[in-house]
Formats: C-alpha cells, structure tokens, sequence
C-alpha cells in the first residue's frame, strides 16, 4: 500500500485497511499481524454462522409449482374454470412474494444462479396477478380483448427469452432441473404464441393454450419434485428421490459413488427398530 493511500485511510478512520496492508505499524509489527489473525478468524465464524442457515430453494420452487399447476388448471378448463382470478391470490403472496424473497435469501447465501431465478419468476407472478386486478387498469387500458392478449403474448415471450438463457446455464446440472428449464420455455413459448395468434374474438388459441397448460402441469410436477428432492433426507424420510447429474457434468462419476440410480427408499431406521426389539 503506498504512503497516500495509508494516509487517505488514517485520515478516513480506515483502520482495517492499514491493518491488512501490514504497512504504517508501530514498531513491532506482530501486534499488526496478530490483530489481522484475529479479524480472519472473526469473518471465517462470520462464514461458518451465515452457513448455518438453511436452503431457500425448495421454498421458491414450491411457490413456482403451485402458480404453475392452478394457472395450468385454468388454461386446460379444468371443471369449467375459465376465468383466472383465483390466480391472483397465490401469484401475489406464493409464488411472487415468497419466492421473490427465497431469492433475496439466496443472494445472501451466494447463490447468484438460484437468487436470479427466484427473484425473477417472482416478480413475474407478481407482474402478472397486477394485470389482472381491476384495481390497476391494465385489461381496461386496451380497446379490445384482442390488443389485451397480443400485449400478454409480448409479455410472456420477453420471459420465454429470459428461461432460454436460463436453461443455458443449467447444461451442466442434474437431469431435473435442466428438464424443468426445457419444460418452463416451451410453456411460455406455447402460450405467448396462443396470445399472439388469436381467434376471430379476441380470446387466445384454444389448441395453443391447451398444449400449454399440459406443459404447465409437468412444469409444476418437474418443480415440485425438486422441491421434495431438496427437502428429503435420511433424517426425515424413507423416500430419497434419485436426481442424476447429466452425463457431460465432470461432477457425475462422484456423486453416484454413494448414490442408486432408481429411487432409494432408506429401511435402516426399520433395521434399527427390528434389532432393538429383538435384544430387548
């Protein structure tokens, strides 16, 4: 550290910065450096606390899943629902709120990839259930249903985009979440187009909405299971979800060393059971 910058910090209050330098000490100089010891081990605890803490994934993905399988239900005319306010609810608080925040809890754990997508299809739910409140004016700003839909298909194409470049930084995971990301853009693609090409009333293509609402409910399938797989232990589960890395991913030959390749349902905790009454 030069002399300027160690005055700049003395004159700033900086005392870390010339601390970390190892310049500027007194004359013994392993007071300096035994102060320097003491702050790494205090940022290493520091570390090792904010580690503690648990996996804002499966919440996230959760709130995706559900949005996902009741916006799907609609879309398929499941029962005949057609009209999509009972989104609203669960777009705002589940699937946007929640999982806008696991995404800002991932950003704390270091998690760039996964806080991206979370805070993103977090807002878009949020985004969404907005236009469909009345309260906002978003349907009533537009002339026709027709405009309405075509402006819902350039929305749901901007995303359809945004989970392309997504999925591209998933080619070296695991099986089920690239398959999630593969799912997630043929179900944007599917209904942007249904809005974009609409019929002679103004409503979205039946067939094309159809054909996404299919997609949707194995995109909530795909994310549910990550959930659970992210869930699921051998401390609180006999059920163990198998999820293979790709077979491109360096990281593959290691982790199937302790792991079965169809779904591994644990019995030890039966093993211990039957053995204790046994000797008892």
């Amino acid at each position: 550290m030069s002399a300027v910058r160690a005055q700049e910090n003395e004159a700033s209050g900086d005392k870390e910065a010339t601390l970390w330098s190892g310049d500027d000490c007194p004359e013994t100089k392993t007071d300096c450096y035994a102060t320097t010891t003491k702050q790494d081990a205090a940022r290493q605890a520091d570390i090792e606390f904010r580690q503690k803490f648990g996996d804002a994934g499966p919440l996230g993905l959760s709130g995706f899943a559900f949005a996902t399988f009741l916006t799907a239900l609609v879309n398929l005319n499941v029962h005949g629902v057609t009209i999509p306010n009972i989104v609203i609810g669960p777009a705002l608080v589940y699937g946007g709120l929640a999982q806008l925040l696991s995404g800002m809890w991932d950003i704390a754990s270091g998690n760039t990839v996964s806080a991206t997508i979370a805070c993103s299809y977090g807002c878009f739910w949020i985004s969404y259930a907005i236009s469909m409140i009345p309260f906002f004016n978003v349907r009533d700003a537009y002339p026709s249903n027709a405009d309405y839909n075509h402006a819902n298909g350039l929305f749901l194409m901007g995303f359809f985009i945004f989970s392309v470049a997504i999925t591209l930084c998933t080619m070296k995971s695991n099986v089920f979440s690239l398959t999630l990301c593969l799912l997630v853009n043929c179900t944007w693609l599917l209904l942007g187009i249904a809005n974009l090409c609409t019929e002679e009333s103004g409503a979205p293509s039946k067939v094309l909405l159809k054909c996404g609402g299919v997609t949707g409910l194995l995109v909530s399938f795909t994310a549910w299971y990550l959930m659970y797989e992210g869930l699921a232990n051998r401390q609180n589960s006999f059920v163990l979800p198998p999820n293979p890395h790709l077979p491109w991913n360096p990281s593959r030959r290691h982790s199937y060393n302790n792991e079965a390749h169809f779904l591994l349902i644990d019995f030890n905790l039966f093993k211990i059971n039957i053995l204790s009454s046994v000797t008892t």
